[in-house]
């Protein structure tokens, strides 16, 4: 029996007898959010402020996790299965309330498969927040994922929403809350270089509203070419090398909704304007990369610990020169082993660009040609709380 359907099976198995486990009064698991991966940030911390007390540092707050990944891989065509046995990666996050109601954030990943733009040891965020006004208005300063789009989700793998749109830059913004009404503005150092110009600094805004169900949002950014997958990637060579003729303004929304036990996360991301054909095309015309992912899920209660049922649909539109699929179905079980240790088996299936489909960045005479077919992936993902 191949590893997919094993993997498969145990999944059925464990939840055969779901109507007769309890799913009152459970609190809901985590969403994750930018950058962040499940059962990470805010699930655990340490904070010692004794420790952390002086003059300048009033409280530290420290939190970990140590991923270890196992993956199996299936194309179409073929009986063989590959497996990919990742050593562990680790994520290490740190937030000290400074004087004034400053504070500073940190997030340190240790990646084990390097590139250009997220190095083996990389300090993915660290930031400067100042809090104004009872909460009201808050001003950040530094490096960090910026508010475009949201791609909550309670899968390890990352949505191809995210893929496309998650953008790790230097800059200033200031956020604007009140009610359940939040608005962003920020402004950011650009890696881009231009054919006839320098690289200057980027924009965008974010609109959300959110209460105890709802949490729904609008965001712009002026260059979606400086998303971390736009600059680097494994297909055309990104942009962190080769100059562009413009930036391409991009446009993302999200709604995520819970309801009880449930959950409802949808997310889309996509260019407003086509990038030239010169930088980036698909199919001799200049690209216009869009993505959308809905997921759902149910929490329960399984051998009297937190677990949930998690099903995603993702689509993608000319998205073929970041490698990735058309579209992918994915079927998840999170399983909380204690309070340390997180369980998740994924199991998916991916419907890739079709043979008549190319994807080039002829400014460097670099292409790409669909395949076709499919791909089955079985993953399985440990999160240990450090």
């Amino acid at each position: 029996m191949s590893p997919f359907i094993r993997v498969a099976v145990a999944a059925s198995l464990c939840s055969i007898s779901i109507a007769a486990f309890s799913s009152s009064d459970l609190p809901l698991y985590p969403q994750v959010g930018n950058g962040v991966k499940p059962g990470m940030k805010g699930s655990y911390s340490y904070s010692d402020p004794e420790l952390c007390s002086n003059g300048l540092v009033h409280g530290c707050h420290f939190s970990g996790n140590l991923i270890y990944l196992s993956n199996y891989s299936q194309h179409s065509g073929s009986s063989r299965w590959t497996h990919d046995q990742q050593i562990p990666n680790v994520k290490l996050f740190t937030r000290l309330d400074l004087v004034k109601g400053v504070q500073l954030h940190a997030l340190v990943k240790y990646n084990r498969v390097p590139s250009p733009v997220m190095h083996q040891l990389d300090l993915a965020e660290a930031y400067l927040e100042k809090d104004f006004t009872d909460h009201r208005t808050n001003i950040i300063l530094g490096k960090r994922w910026l508010p475009f789009g949201d791609y909550s989700s309670e899968l390890y793998l990352s949505s191809l929403p995210k893929k496309l749109g998650h953008t790790d830059q230097t800059g200033l913004s200031m956020r604007f809350n009140q009610g359940g009404w939040s608005q962003e503005i920020y402004s950011f150092r650009q890696d881009t270089r231009y054919i006839n110009a320098g690289s200057p600094l980027g924009y965008g805004a974010n609109l959300e509203f959110k209460n105890s169900q709802i949490r729904t949002g609008i965001g712009y950014i002026n260059a979606l070419n400086e998303a971390s997958l736009m600059q680097y990637n494994l297909g055309t060579s990104g942009f962190y090398h080769h100059p562009i003729s413009s930036d391409v303004p991009a446009m993302a929304a999200y709604a995520n909704f819970k309801l009880g036990q449930y959950y409802l996360n949808s997310s889309a991301v996509s260019a407003i304007e086509s990038f030239d054909s010169q930088d980036l095309s698909f199919n001799g015309r200049g690209a216009k990369p869009g993505a959308l992912s809905i997921e759902g899920g149910y929490h329960f209660s399984l051998f009297g610990n937190h677990a949930a049922l998690i099903a995603r649909s993702e689509m993608t539109q000319q998205m073929l020169s970041l490698r990735v699929p058309k579209d992918i179905y994915t079927l998840g079980l999170n399983y909380q082993l204690n309070h340390r240790v997180l369980l998740q088996l994924a199991v998916s299936r991916s419907y890739l660009y079709g043979v008549g489909d190319t994807a080039s960045q002829p400014a460097i005479s670099r292409s790409i040609m669909g395949t076709g077919g499919y791909a089955d992936n079985a993953l399985l993902a440990v999160t240990i709380k450090l």
